[in-house]
């Protein structure tokens, strides 16, 4: 909606590329998502709350702004 109308640019950041910038090797399932939410309230110790949902938008963003270029288009 508002990012549309505002046309603020949209970048696609796959699961695979952005769980791979944390070296999880083949974790899967709940100890994947336990690993991540540890990486993430490491990084982030003053957010309060995270979650293994939250976490992924947490990280997601976070690989985001320290490599920008790898998923502008």
């Amino acid at each position: 909606g508002i990012g549309l109308g505002k046309k603020l640019p949209i970048y696609v950041i796959k699961p695979k590329d952005w769980q791979s910038t944390y070296g999880l090797g083949k974790l899967t399932g709940y100890s994947r998502k336990k690993a991540l939410k540890d990486i993430c309230t490491r990084m982030y110790p003053k957010l309060n709350k995270v979650t293994n949902n939250t976490c992924d938008a947490v990280l997601i963003l976070h690989t985001f702004i320290n490599a920008p270029e790898k998923y502008k288009k």
